[in-house]
């Protein structure tokens, strides 16, 4: 299953019906920061585009569709998640009973004081090493279950050894003592070592038993068997279930994981604790409005992810540590560099089916909306697709100057930072897809790994060339980590 979803603008402020509108007939505005001009994207790791993250070129997007589109344009109802909720002590309880984890919740704040402030509430294993289950404050109260990764065994150090000063007059030929003992050397550092073989854990359960492992946990946590859209894969390593949340049978971005491994067990786990109310009812744009919007929406995007990024004809390259100063350049001796236009990539998609789908909408407080959108459907190399795009008429969204938090630092990290940190699991990076880019931070440290945004809402950011097994690279769209990869 691959996602792509175009990122909606973040609510700034709603204005009340009863301010615009006396007789409370619409709905209210939303007030709105950031823009809709670039898409992104969420890839499986199966998916045939992911893997070609360094080379960049203009996309001219078509999508067409064979038939005639059904209308959907009738009002349909967007539900909020509000800002600052707490989870209450009869289902914190329920967690470390499901989960069988030690202890109980302890609650704890980083960041007092500074625009990025969030409360986690935790049980089990601080460092992650054993069972552990955390819960962020963040409006859908994202929780997430990990197994624990065990102890870290650390590869035996190598040892110079000391010369070994030997005395001729000590050595008895007719004895053979002419050799030094083996036991008397050591392994010289940089000696090669062939790596163990890695296989595949034994028991991982096919698709269809992960999916049959998952409903059972499903419906412990109150969902029924309509309240869920299932998306699921199994391979060699693991079996990872997402079910996605309907409500008033619309598919919703909200959801439930599980990650299966050796023997069935079950190694990761994700949902949200905090129940969406209906906040208003919209009017729709249609689907053919809704499909036009969304291609001249996707069109001016650049492929690839993770590396430097052509815009305008020029390409970004990641700037020098220590940059000349502009007076010291020669202007005369610079010599003229040839460009060489870039013709675009024009990428075919053919429509097949069309959904009602609800798409995410943060507001500036922290609050979450679930408003009107379309999911439509194609299949591309074998993989089904999700294009997503919103329904909500353009009167209904006002664009605020004031832009939206960061909530994460885009720093690139360090040569020491790369290196340090827990290798990460084969496919365990996937859980973390879909999951509001707070939450995922939160849950990747918790697990010892490195965490770097490399793209977030159609903007790339520059990055190290280095690889580490300990460092998931993410990128974020209005809110909601929509593609992950280790590197």
């Amino acid at each position: 299953m691959v996602r792509h979803v175009l990122p909606i603008v973040s609510v700034l402020a709603l204005v009340a019906a009863c301010g615009d509108d006396p007789d409370g007939a619409n709905p209210p505005i939303i007030r709105a920061t950031g823009g809709a001009a670039m898409a992104g994207t969420e890839m499986a790791g199966n998916s045939p585009m992911v893997g070609d993250k360094m080379m960049y070129r203009p996309v001219d997007w078509n999508f067409v569709f064979g038939g005639d589109l059904p209308a959907l344009d009738s009002p349909a109802w967007a539900w909020v998640l509000a800002a600052d909720p707490r989870p209450t002590d009869e289902k914190l309880r329920f967690l470390v009973d499901y989960f069988d984890i030690a202890g109980d919740f302890a609650e704890r704040t980083e960041g007092v004081g500074e625009p990025w402030e969030y409360t986690t509430w935790m049980a089990g294993s601080a460092d992650g090493s054993e069972a552990s289950i955390n819960v962020s404050s963040d409006a859908m109260l994202s929780w997430w279950y990990s197994k624990g990764y065990g102890p870290v065994v650390s590869a035996p150090g190598c040892v110079v050894p000391p010369e070994i000063a030997v005395d001729p007059a000590a050595v008895d030929p007719a004895a053979g003592d002419s050799t030094i003992a083996s036991s008397d050397l050591t392994m010289p550092c940089g000696s090669p070592v062939e790596p163990p073989a890695i296989e595949p854990p034994v028991g991982v359960p096919s698709k269809d038993e992960a999916i049959a492992k998952f409903r059972e946990m499903a419906v412990a946590f109150g969902y029924s068997a309509d309240d869920l859209a299932i998306d699921a894969w199994a391979d060699d390593w693991s079996a990872s279930v997402t079910g996605w949340v309907r409500l008033d049978g619309v598919r919703s971005p909200l959801s439930m994981s599980a990650s299966y491994g050796e023997n069935g067990e079950l190694t990761w786990a994700s949902g949200v604790l905090a129940e969406p109310e209906k906040f208003a009812e919209y009017p729709r744009v249609g689907t053919t409005a809704a499909l036009e919007r969304m291609t001249n929406e996707y069109n001016g995007m650049w492929t690839g992810t993770g590396g430097p990024m052509a815009r305008g004809g020029g390409i970004a390259i990641e700037p020098a540590i220590e940059p000349m100063p502009v007076d010291s350049l020669p202007v005369d001796s610079m010599p003229a560099i040839d460009t060489v236009p870039i013709e675009p990539e024009t990428i075919t998609v053919t429509i097949e089916a069309v959904e009602e789908e609800l798409v995410y909408v943060w507001s500036e407080d922290g609050s979450v909306y679930l408003v009107p959108g379309y999911a439509f459907l194609a299949t591309q190399d074998g993989y089904e697709s999700r294009y997503l795009v919103s329904a909500m008429p353009d009167e209904y969204v006002q664009q605020a100057e004031t832009p939206g938090d960061v909530t994460v630092d885009t720093a690139v990290p360090g040569p020491d930072d790369a290196h340090s940190g827990v290798d990460v699991p084969k496919g365990a990076e996937k859980d973390l897809v879909g999951l509001a880019e707070k939450a995922a931070v939160e849950a990747a440290e918790s697990q010892g790994w490195v965490v770097r945004v490399v793209a977030r809402d159609g903007e790339e950011f520059p990055i190290t060339m280095d690889y580490s097994t300990a460092r998931v690279n993410l990128t974020v769209v209005d809110g909601v980590v929509t593609e992950v990869y280790v590197g």
